[in-house]
This record gives structure tokens, C-alpha cells and sequence, in this order.
């Protein structure tokens, strides 16, 4: 089993045995300070999985390309927490558009995953943590923001059913 820590002074919103611990962040540990919870054996084995859809997504993040990041959404709506828009239940398409939207005031950049896991006593949901550095369109100011992905199983691949970006 792994055990994971919530360390209250992060900066990503964690889901963790179906619970929402808000601006924590997810350090694989053997214990410590925090709320703690854990991912089962079985969970484990689609970890690969996730961190390989993760890495993926990240790649389209990196690239600004919102036509790319639409393939990922989970048909069953989309929550998404983007500079000043928080919008719950979103068709693939309303996403589509709001990240496009989003999206065009930033350069291409680089988006790396920091973590990816299945939600312990959750089958069926996992999140991810994306370390996105990019700069502003038009302007030499870099920007850097953690990204959360809420994450769905569905029809056997992992979807992206809720994204909030984090300064």
C-alpha cells in the first residue's frame, strides 16, 4: 500500500476516500503531519494508467492546444475552475470553448505531471497534478500554475471531469 499525506500548505484542491480536502497536496510518505489516506494494491495497477493520460494531457496543456485538451473530457460534464470562470456541469463543447478562450491569453509553454493516483475508496476516480509554466500572450511575464484534474473512469479509459488551475 501506499501511504499518502495531505499537507494542508500546498496548493491543490485533493479528492482522498471520496473526500475534498481543499488546497493540499498529495506527497507519497511514510507517514507525517496531515491527513492521511490510502491506495490500495488494486488501485495501484491502473496507476500507470493514469499517469500515462496525465502526461499526455500535459502535453497539450504545454502546447496551448484546447482542440487536443477537449479529447481528455469526460462526457458526462465538466467542472472547470479557470481565472474568474467556475462553472459546473459544462458540455465537452462549452469546455471546449471556455478552454479556448482561456488559453489564448497564454503562450505555448510546458506542462509536467507532478502526480497521478486513484482516490482510495473510489473506484473509479483518480486526480492528477500538472506544474504548468508558460507567459502571458503578448508579454515577456512568465506564469507558473499547478493544474488539479478530477479524473473518471469511463468506457475504460480515464476522462478529465473536473480541471481547476491554482496561481
Amino acid at each position: 500500500m501506499i501511504r499518502l499525506s495531505v499537507l494542508m500548505r500546498g496548493l491543490v484542491p485533493v479528492l482522498a476516500g471520496g473526500l475534498l480536502f481543499p488546497w493540499g497536496t498529495l506527497e507519497a510518505q511514510g507517514g507525517g503531519p496531515g491527513r492521511t489516506a490510502t491506495v490500495g494494491s488494486a488501485a495501484e495497477a491502473s496507476g500507470s494508467e493514469i499517469e500515462d493520460m496525465a502526461r499526455r494531457f500535459a502535453a497539450a496543456l504545454g502546447q496551448g492546444n484546447a482542440e487536443q485538451l477537449t479529447r481528455f473530457l469526460s462526457d458526462g460534464g465538466i467542472r472547470l475552475r479557470l481565472q474568474g470562470l467556475d462553472r459546473s456541469a459544462l458540455s465537452v463543447r462549452q469546455a471546449n470553448a471556455a478552454l479556448r478562450e482561456f488559453l489564448r491569453g497564454y503562450e505555448a509553454g510546458e506542462a509536467r505531471l507532478v502526480r497521478a493516483a486513484p482516490v482510495a475508496g473510489s473506484p473509479g476516480r483518480a486526480f492528477a497534478e500538472l506544474r504548468w509554466q508558460t507567459r502571458v500572450a503578448g508579454t515577456s511575464h512568465p506564469a507558473v500554475h499547478s493544474v488539479f484534474l478530477g479524473l473518471v473512469e469511463e468506457g475504460g479509459a480515464w476522462r478529465v471531469d473536473e480541471l481547476r488551475l491554482l496561481p
